[in-house]
């Protein structure tokens, strides 16, 4: 193995670097849905109802 002992340049680093890389948070689509999520404030609750409104 040629590699091993030796230090290898990934071929994505340069953009990541440069900041020209395209992740997955860049990018947009047409009708594009956005979620979160909310915590619970109370530990060990049980939920009683859920308003989807």
């Amino acid at each position: 193995m040629e590699s091993v002992g030796r230090g290898l340049i990934r071929p994505d680093v340069y953009n990541k670097v440069l900041g020209k890389s395209i992740y997955p948070d860049d990018l947009e689509f047409e009708d594009m849905l956005y979620a979160g999520v909310k915590r619970s404030t109370i530990p060990y609750g049980k939920v009683k109802n859920i308003n989807m409104e």
